[in-house]
């Protein structure tokens, strides 16, 4: 499983997971033995500085996969190769790897990369749904303040009305009237 790590590594990176260039026989054993090899992205990203023309970024799924085949501790790795080519068979189907700890977040984004359709829909229905609630809610206010208005203007008519019929019964109070205008007046209340 280990040289398969390693050749995977390699075929992300175009380089072996560690750096041998200057390292004698022994020193090669300890870096195998004791360092971790730098993680795919790293190593692209220091490509792309090197060549400016290349952009390729490698996936993390793709990424965790091969650093799970190369860790030091055999109980971390994968247990046979057919264990990494079901993680492998995993990532190509758009499902959960199981080296990765499965997040809800995580779980959901493979699900909606496998059924795109569906949720492409899913997006474009809530998204109408939102516009006709928005438009609604416009729309309620606008009649609201048109019923204020009216009601306002009506308010107005029925105070200046309360006011005549007032003066009308405290005819003290108020000025001089004859009864007939003030009753003349109220009828359209009453």
């Amino acid at each position: 499983v280990y040289t398969l790590g390693v050749i995977l590594y390699e075929m992300l990176t175009e380089q072996l997971p560690y750096d041998f260039e200057r390292a004698t026989p022994p020193e090669a054993i300890r870096i195998i033995c004791e360092e971790a090899p730098k993680p795919p992205s790293r190593m692209w990203s220091e490509l792309r500085d090197r060549e400016s023309g290349k952009t390729e970024r490698s996936d993390r799924d793709v990424e965790t996969i091969a650093l799970k085949a190369l860790e030091k501790e055999p109980e971390r790795r994968y247990q046979s190769a057919a264990a990494l080519a079901e993680d492998v068979t995993r990532y190509l189907t758009n499902q959960p790897i199981q080296a990765r700890p499965p997040s809800a977040l995580y779980q959901f984004r493979k699900l909606v990369a496998r059924h795109k359709a569906p949720f492409a829909m899913l997006a474009a229905v809530f998204a109408l749904l939102l516009g006709f609630a928005i438009t609604m809610t416009a729309l309620s206010a606008r009649i609201a303040r048109e019923r204020a208005v009216e009601l306002g203007i009506g308010a107005q008519r029925i105070e200046e009305r309360r006011l005549v019929i007032g003066a009308a019964a405290h005819p003290a109070v108020s000025h001089p009237r004859p009864l007939g205008d003030s009753v003349a007046l109220a009828e359209p209340i009453l």
